[in-house]
């Protein structure tokens, strides 16, 4: 090679070369926040990696502490990570990228970097549990050391079969504790508990006697209820009576101990009472109609544990307690006991497990003497459910 060639090419390395890697290298990075364990020991492994670029010729990480407890860490490689092991605590990164001939060409921002100490964690569940049999069943469980990024599933002891498990965490005297599991429809069986933290610590529960069973109906409902009826009479004398003005609460008891698959049956015993005023320029009507119904119940569970379809028909009695005033011929002041009946229909919310909203229409008939009165009631019910 000619010595004005070689020349050349040296030209070309200190000058041409750092300015090169400074267009190519991405100072793109990525820290793996899980912990390898080593063979036989109690200490952990920590890595940084990050995307390098083909024309790197090395790479410089520089580690610190951030409250400087911890000797600062200088690290080359000519691999695209490197492993350490450090004590639990906080610190900030630094990715260098060197040239041919030792300089740095490019580096990074300062990174953080978290280093949490791994813990084991800690199963506690019952050997023998009996669930209710639904699309995701909820197994009952007190898991500590356990985090957001810890892996949970369920292991079949006979076919092997793993199934991934939901989990939420509550804080209990300073841990993290999950205290239920949800995992999709499983079958009866033994079952364990695998739990994999991020710091590479693994449980695994004694086997579990898993027993399913069907779901529990909405056994026991109370509600109270507020409506606006409209309110009319058919064949009766007051039918120059337009217009009323109306409004009604009371409360509901219910129990439905049938179910059948989406379907729930029960009774429900329903107490009322609808303030009634009917008035034109001849008389003026006021009626406080009080009714006790025991009506069949009907629910379908269109989300489950969530969102009910009802249906209702029964039949009781109600009292009329009324008084006229106006034209001579009007004037009276009676009390009247009269059968009725009624249907309705409605759709219950449970936001909560113990909380139940529902909107329903309701329809009634009241046979009196002179009339059959009718209502058409929108209500609003609000309740606890057990």
């Amino acid at each position: 090679m000619k010595r004005s060639n070689l020349f050349f090419i040296m030209i070309v390395l200190l000058f041409f070369v750092p300015g090169y890697f400074s267009a190519q290298t991405t100072e793109e990075s990525s820290i793996h926040s899980e912990s390898v364990v080593q063979e036989g020991t109690s200490d952990y492994v920590q890595k940084i990696s990050w995307v390098g670029d083909e024309n790197a010729w090395q790479y410089g990480v520089e580690i610190v502490s951030v409250d400087n407890t911890v000797e600062p860490l200088h690290l080359t490689t000519d691999q695209t990570f490197v492993t350490f092991t450090l004590p639990p605590g906080n610190y900030k990164y630094k990715i260098y990228v060197y040239d041919l001939f030792g300089r740095i060409a490019v580096e990074s921002n300062w990174e953080s970097l978290v280093i949490k100490k791994a813990l084991k964690p800690l199963i506690n569940i019952e050997e023998n549990i009996v669930a209710n049999k639904k699309k995701k069943v909820e197994i009952p469980v007190n898991i500590e050391d356990i985090s957001e990024a810890s892996t949970v599933v369920i292991i079949n002891q006979e076919t092997k079969e793993e199934v991934q498990a939901e989990f939420k965490i509550e804080q209990q005297d300073g841990k993290n504790v999950a205290t239920s599991l949800i995992v999709p429809k499983i079958t009866d069986g033994n079952w364990s508990v695998k739990v994999t933290n991020p710091g590479g610590k693994v449980t695994v529960s004694d086997d579990v006697v898993i027993n399913l069973v069907e779901s529990e109906p909405l056994n026991l409902v109370i509600q109270g209820q507020v409506g606006y009826p409209f309110f009319m009479s058919l064949n009766s004398s007051l039918e120059i009576l337009e217009n009323p003005i109306c409004f009604d609460y009371g409360f509901r008891l219910s129990v439905s101990p049938i179910i059948y698959g989406k379907n729930n049956f029960g009774f429900e015993f329903n107490f009322s009472s609808e303030l009634i005023k009917q008035e034109n320029s001849l008389v003026t009507l006021k009626m406080n109609a009080m009714s006790i119904q025991m009506n069949v119940l009907y629910k379908y569970e269109i989300l489950e544990n969530t969102l009910y379809a009802t249906a209702r028909a029964g039949w009781g009695g109600t009292v009329f307690d009324a008084f006229a005033t106006g034209a001579k011929d009007y004037d009276f002041s009676k009390k009247y006991i009269y059968p009725s009946v009624n249907v309705g229909a409605g759709i219950m919310y449970k936001p909560l497990k113990y909380l139940n909203l529902e909107l329903a229409v309701h329809n009634m008939y009241i046979f009196g003497s002179e009339a059959t009165y009718v209502t058409i009631d929108p209500i609003f019910m609000v309740g606890v459910s057990f």
